[in-house]
């Protein structure tokens, strides 16, 4: 089991999504998670709600302004998330535990603070490189096939910060399915990677990929 993720970040502009790439998880029926910023689903609430109701599409939530929150309070961690939090709850009457930091960037007070308040944070193992747009989309296909296994979290974006994400995602899904990988949410990965007795040959470093991948750090 993997799980395709992908971020829809907050912005000082307007938020967008990317028609192409839900597209293709509709037209392909590939179950993914969406880490929704607060004001992206301020800015989109329509949207907002129809992402909801997908058969297969899980909602998450991705911090309310997208602020990098190392080095920050704790009530400044809890602004952050619970904002983000209330926004999707309001919009979609749907929570999550799962919470994505912006950037991917935590430390200790942010993992501490989001504990406290009942989430969960939920990285990455899989960085696309989509926000790049020298990435095309042969070399998003090649990067992700590479550094996918079992029980990866592959992280996209479907704010139109991918540039290519949309013309590699079906090679990505086809491929990884004829491989042999089946796609799942955040949610039936973590819960079936519970179910499952430890295993030292299945232990490995979260941060093995992030230290190497070509954008480790999303956009």
């Amino acid at each position: 089991n993997i799980a395709l993720t992908f971020d829809a970040c907050s912005s000082p502009s307007h938020g967008v999504l990317d028609i192409a790439t839900l597209d293709v998880l509709r037209a392909t029926g590939t179950p993914a998670t969406l880490f929704m910023g607060g004001k992206w689903m301020l800015d989109e609430p329509d949207f907002t709600s129809y992402l909801a109701s997908l058969p297969g599409i899980e909602l998450a939530h991705h911090g309310l302004w997208h602020n990098n929150l190392v080095g920050a309070t704790a009530e400044a961690v809890a602004e952050e998330a619970l904002g983000a939090a209330d926004v999707l709850y309001t919009l979609t009457g749907q929570s999550s535990p799962y919470f994505r930091p912006p950037f991917a960037f935590y430390d200790a007070t942010t993992a501490v603070t989001a504990g406290n308040l009942g989430m969960a944070l939920l990285q990455y193992d899989v960085a696309s490189g989509d926000p790049d747009r020298s990435f095309t989309a042969p070399i998003l296909v090649r990067w992700v096939l590479e550094k996918t296994r079992g029980g990866s979290i592959i992280i996209m974006h479907i704010n139109r910060h991918g540039w290519h994400t949309a013309e590699a995602l079906p090679l990505i899904i086809g491929e990884l399915q004829s491989r042999g990988y089946r796609f799942v949410t955040i949610s039936e990965l973590v819960a079936r990677q519970l179910a499952t007795p430890y295993s030292n040959e299945s232990c490995r470093d979260p941060t093995e990929e992030l230290s190497i991948a070509p954008d480790s750090v999303e956009d």
